[in-house]
This record gives structure tokens, C-alpha cells and sequence, in this order.
């Protein structure tokens, strides 16, 4: 089983060089992201028919991501053979205890040239992460 260890401001220099260290060693790196994009265009909160209490959209409209209003909320990696996953939290309520990206962004450089970043939705990581 592996278990999952959120990284924020209260335990950042205790994990990160821990972190970046087994990225390092990694031939396959699992990453994910979380974003929300409560900002959306209003436009498009039409187009979904999104109800103005829920935030949810309509079950029948396709979801329309506005790319340039979402937020990244965090992010998580998880390298090959170790028993843990690590999230970060990059915008979460939890105000207090986020991370910048400037601080954690040596997660990413830390994988080997050699090594793959493996993700459930490519085209959308890759996106979000530019």
C-alpha cells in the first residue's frame, strides 16, 4: 500500500531535499495535478449552464476548461518503487500553509534526463504545468 504525505509550509524543508533526491533516482515519475477555475470567463458559465449557488455545470453540458483564469491548486508526484506519494499544496484554503512555485519547482528539475514523468492526462498536465 502506499501511502500519501501532504508537503506544505509546516514540513517543506524537512521533505524537499528528501523528495527531490528519490525524483532523482527515478526511471518513472507518476504526476498530477489539481486545478480550479472558480475565475472561468462568465461566458462560459452560460455555455455549461453552471447554477450560480452549486458552481456545479449542467450534467449535460460538456466541461470547458478557461485556461487563463485556472488556478493550480497543487500538485502531486510519486516515484517508482517508493512506498509514499507526495502532495503539495500550492492554493488551497489552507492559506496559511502554501507553497510558491518558486520553492517547489526543484521537484520537476530534480528528474533525470532519462527518466519518464508518467500522467492519466498528459495534454492537460502539460498544459497546466506551462
Amino acid at each position: 500500500m502506499i501511502k500519501t504525505q501532504l508537503v506544505d509550509r509546516r514540513n517543506v524543508d524537512d521533505l524537499l531535499p528528501e523528495i527531490c533526491k528519490l525524483i532523482s533516482g527515478a526511471a518513472l515519475v507518476g504526476i498530477d495535478c489539481e486545478t480550479q477555475d472558480d475565475a472561468r470567463h462568465e461566458g462560459l458559465n452560460t455555455l455549461m449552464k453552471v447554477d450560480e449557488e452549486s458552481r456545479e455545470k449542467s450534467k449535460t453540458s460538456r466541461l470547458i476548461f478557461d485556461h487563463r483564469r485556472t488556478v493550480m491548486t497543487g500538485f502531486s508526484v510519486y516515484p517508482e518503487n517508493h512506498d509514499t506519494a507526495y502532495y503539495f499544496n500550492l492554493a488551497h484554503a489552507d492559506v496559511e500553509n502554501r507553497l510558491a512555485w518558486d520553492e517547489v519547482r526543484c521537484v520537476m528539475d530534480a528528474k533525470s534526463s532519462d527518466a519518464w514523468w508518467i500522467s492519466h492526462n498528459a495534454p492537460f498536465e502539460l498544459t497546466m504545468f506551462k
